[in-house]
């Protein structure tokens, strides 16, 4: 589109950019952007050159000594007052913006800034960082649906071998480390932190402008090391609110702008609903399941993964958990349905049969292949320390383990099974110093405690593992695991 669906609310675009907008006029203009893509792309465009003068060092340079010269003209009455914009009444605004759209202009024709990514080192270059999707209407987005998009495009673009995808488990650890954990409107600062901590070179940000009767987002793909916007669109989804279709054209959008080499061109680009579920609620439940399975609540996750299968008997992810939960025997349709999963979820899935039937080395080699691939793979390094602790090379699991610290040093989890690994070892003072890290980080979830009585336990200190399973059961009664063992 050419032009403005809506002159009269269009003009409000540059004061929209300068942050003049009253309250009811920003709704208003919001709701335009909604309905015209000219002003959605405009706005677009001013906020890829503004990120440019925010983040050039030479522009910043001349912003500086406009600085030094007005500082210098408010002690000189002769040289006039310091320049403000709040001083100019309404009527003077559009002459301002059209005055810094000239140099904006001039700024990016002159340098003819080329901002794609090489294509030299592709494993760097293409390390993208996923962030959950701000839902508009709904901040504390009760129906996880900006959640499931992030996971959902994490899930489809790790297809590709020319693009390495920040696995949402390591963005969520990330965001813990900093005491954000629980922050679902994720900022434009604290995604850059997340792009620099996971080594990630670009950074997918999206809005959720509508749900209902279609799903709207806009999207933002922007280069971490510059914190420029180098590509924008405003996607529409099917009616309905199917969600699919939406990820698999953001998929496209990703894959058109990141300048990938010609070999990604050839690749087959399946549909997310091909390489995890086709159910929306299938999902949802599979996300609040692995909520519960991160807290070691270990009936509820089961309970999640089932009400899963309920909308999907063929989620081979569901199969993999309750593999692990429930019954091994599960790894079997886990197998079956493996087709439908991406490389690094098949490899987790491969790996954990060849554990089930005593194939360590198969395992190992598994586990070791998608490290390859990602060094910092936590599920496989976590895997990779459990088969070593299970063939008695405690060692190793102890190594693994400290490892996948250094990758995260506030798992929770890894703290608890690294406290079982030392005890097995015989090294008693490390096994309560890492239970004890465990606590501190989850001072009201009942495991810890369940672990840390079993260190008693192991120490022949009966009154005092006792003491610790109680506490277990007074932050969740039903904690199986204490029951059993009191």
């Amino acid at each position: 589109m050419n032009e403005c669906t809506d002159k009269k609310v269009g003009v409000m675009l540059h004061h929209c950019e300068l942050g003049l907008l009253e309250e009811q006029e920003r709704l208003m203009f919001e709701q335009h952007l909604l309905e015209c893509d000219f002003c959605f792309s405009e706005l677009q465009a001013m906020q890829a050159a503004a990120d440019l003068m925010k983040s050039d060092d030479a522009i910043r340079e001349l912003a500086h000594s406009a600085g030094k010269s007005a500082e210098l003209s408010e002690t000189s009455p002769e040289r006039g007052k310091i320049f403000d914009i709040r001083r100019f009444k309404p009527r003077y605004w559009p002459a301002l913006v059209a005055a810094a759209a000239v140099l904006i202009f001039l700024v990016l024709k002159d340098w003819q800034i080329d901002i794609r990514p090489s294509q030299e080192v592709i494993a760097y270059e293409n390390r993208l960082a996923i962030m959950n999707f701000e839902n508009m209407g709904d901040k504390s987005d009760s129906t996880r649906i900006g959640e499931m998009i992030a996971n959902l495009l994490i899930a489809d673009l790790a297809e590709s071998h020319y693009l390495q995808i920040i696995p949402a488990q390591r963005i969520h650890d990330v965001l813990r480390q900093k005491g954000k954990a629980d922050e679902k409107v994720i900022t434009r600062e604290l995604a850059s932190e997340v792009a620099v901590q996971t080594h990630a070179r670009w950074l997918l940000l999206g809005d959720i402008m509508q749900i209902e009767p279609n799903l709207i987002v806009a999207v933002q793909l922007i280069d971490a090391q510059s914190g420029m916007t180098t590509a924008s669109k405003r996607i529409e989804g099917a009616s309905g609110g199917d969600i699919f279709p939406l990820v698999d054209s953001i998929t496209v959008f990703v894959r058109q702008n990141m300048a990938l080499p010609s070999g990604a061109q050839k690749e087959v680009d399946r549909s997310v609903s091909e390489v995890t579920t086709s159910s929306r609620e299938a999902y949802r439940c599979y996300l609040e399941a692995l909520d519960y399975y991160d807290k070691f609540y270990g009936l509820d996750a089961i309970a999640g993964f089932r009400k899963a299968l309920q909308y999907d008997s063929t989620f081979a992810m569901v199969y993999y958990y309750l593999s692990e939960l429930e019954d091994s025997a599960y790894i079997d349709r886990a197998i079956k349905y493996s087709d439908n999963i991406n490389w690094r979820e098949k490899g987790y899935i491969a790996a954990r049969y060849a554990f089930q039937e005593k194939d360590y080395p198969g395992a190992i080699e598994q586990l070791q292949q998608i490290l390859e691939r990602d060094p910092e793979d936590k599920i496989a390094l976590r895997d990779l320390a459990w088969v070593n602790f299970t063939i008695g090379d405690y060692d190793s699991s102890i190594a693994y383990y400290r490892r996948l610290l250094e990758v995260d040093p506030l798992d929770k989890s890894t703290y608890n099974k690294l406290a079982y690994a030392y005890s097995e070892n015989g090294n008693y003072d490390s096994s309560l110093w890492a239970i004890n890290k465990y606590i501190e980080l989850a001072p009201e979830e009942a495991n810890p405690y369940d672990t840390r009585g079993d260190m008693y336990a192991t120490a022949g200190k009966l009154q005092e593992a006792i003491a610790s399973y109680q506490e277990a059961l007074k932050i969740k009664p039903d904690f199986y695991t204490s029951m059993a063992k009191l």
